[in-house]
C-alpha cells in the first residue's frame, strides 16, 4: 500500500520581545500568544500573520519566527516574505527571508514544492501526473537517452568523461545523460516510462542497470505524488506518516529471492516498454549475476569490474574515465549496428 500524508501539521512559533510596548501578532482572525498550528493541505500553499504595535520608540521589539515539524526545526527561511505596513519614517517594502519581524506588516509563508522537497522529503522528486525519479531536473530530449544510477550519471569525473558523454563523443550524436545517483532498478522503468512517453525524438535508450540493493520508494504528499530510492546505505528522515511503509519497503531489499525477482521484473518492463514503442533498448550492468539475465537481444557488454584500474574518480569510490573509456569502446559495436 502507498504511503499517503494528506494533510501536514507545521507548528509556526515566535519568541517576543520589548521594552514599553507588546507587539500583537494575529493569524486567520485571531490574536495569539507563542504559536500557532498551520495544516498544510496543498504543496503550493499561501499562510499569512499579521504583526502590528511595532513603535520607534521601543527598540527592545522583535519577534522571532521559526517552523518545526514533529518537534525538529526547519531553519530554511525562504518561505517567509514579509509586506511592511503602517511603519513611521522609514520605507513600507516587501523583504524576503525575514524570520525577525521588527516592523508592522504582515508575514507571507509561500509553501512550495522545492521548500518541501528539501526540508521534509530529502530531495525526492514529485509530480502531479506522471514524474521521473533524478536529483537534477535534465530532461533534455534526444534521439538517444542513457539510464542508470552514479555509473551513468558520472559522479566524480567531468560530463565528458562519464560513459554518456565519452559516447557523444564517439558517435558524433548528441545524447542525454538521464543518469541519476543512487537511483533504483525500478527508479530505471520509471524514468523509462517517463522518456518514452515525453520525449518526440527518442530512438535508442541505453541502460546500465544498478545491481538490486536498492527499492524505489512512493508515496503521496498532500496534493502530489512523489518517489525516492530507498537502501540500506541511505538513512533519509521522512514525516513521521511514511514510517512503516519505509520499513516495509528496506525489508523488501533484504530479501533476496524478491529484490532478484523485482530487478529481473523492472528489465523486463524496459524492454517491453521500448518495443511498444519501436525504440531500441539496450542494457548492461555490473553485477555478475544479474547480467546472465538480460536477454541476449538487449544485452551489452558487462561494465568492467572496477579493479581493472587502480584510478577512480574524485571520491576515490565510483569508477574512473579509464573505466567508462573501456566500456564506451566495449558497446560502440553494438550502438553503430543500428
Amino acid at each position: 500500500m502507498m504511503a499517503k500524508l494528506k494533510c501536514l501539521n507545521l507548528d509556526l512559533h515566535f519568541k517576543t520581545f520589548y521594552k514599553t510596548n507588546p507587539v500583537q501578532i494575529k493569524y486567520k482572525n485571531k490574536f495569539i500568544q507563542d504559536s500557532c498550528q498551520l495544516k498544510i493541505e496543498t504543496v503550493k500553499q499561501l499562510e499569512q500573520i499579521s504583526f502590528s504595535g511595532f513603535v520607534p520608540q521601543d527598540k527592545d521589539q522583535k519577534v522571532v519566527c521559526q517552523i518545526s515539524y514533529n518537534n525538529i526545526v526547519l531553519e530554511d527561511p525562504t518561505p517567509f516574505v514579509f509586506e511592511m505596513h503602517n511603519n513611521l519614517y522609514v520605507e513600507n517594502k516587501t523583504i524576503n527571508n525575514y524570520k525577525e519581524i521588527h516592523f508592522n506588516g504582515k508575514l507571507n509563508l509561500n509553501f512550495d514544492e522545492k521548500y518541501f522537497k528539501h526540508n521534509l522529503l530529502n530531495g525526492a522528486n514529485l509530480w502531479k501526473h506522471k514524474g521521473y525519479i533524478n536529483w537534477e531536473d535534465k530532461f533534455n530530449d534526444s534521439q538517444i537517452f542513457c539510464l542508470g544510477d552514479s555509473f551513468t550519471f558520472g559522479h566524480g569525473v567531468a560530463p565528458e568523461h562519464s560513459w554518456p558523454g565519452l559516447l557523444q563523443t564517439y558517435t558524433k550524436q548528441q545524447n542525454c545523460n538521464f543518469g541519476s545517483k543512487g537511483l533504483s532498478h525500478d527508479g530505471c522503468l520509471m524514468n523509462t516510462n517517463y522518456i518514452l512517453d515525453k520525449s518526440k525524438k527518442v530512438q535508442d535508450v541505453i541502460c546500465l542497470m544498478p545491481p538490486p540493493t536498492r527499492k524505489l520508494f512512493l508515496f503521496d504528499f498532500l496534493d502530489m505524488h512523489g518517489g525516492i530510492t530507498l537502501s540500506h546505505s541511505f538513512d533519509y528522515k521522512f514525516p513521521i506518516e511514511y514510517t512503516n511503509a519505509k520499513k516495509q519497503c528496506l525489508e523488501k531489499i533484504l530479501n533476496k529471492d524478491y529484490i532478484s525477482e523485482d530487478w529481473l521484473n523492472a528489465c523486463t518492463a524496459i524492454i517491453k516498454a521500448c518495443d511498444a514503442k519501436n525504440v531500441r533498448c539496450l542494457i548492461s550492468t555490473w553485477d555478475k549475476e544479474m547480467y546472465t539475465q538480460i536477454p541476449a537481444k538487449n544485452r551489452l557488454p558487462i561494465f568492467p569490474d572496477l579493479d581493472i584500474f587502480p584510478e577512480r574518480a574524485s571520491d576515490n569510490n565510483h569508477p574512473h574515465r579509464k573505466h567508462y573509456e573501456l566500456f564506451v569502446q566495449k558497446i560502440l559495436p553494438y550502438i553503430d549496428k543500428k
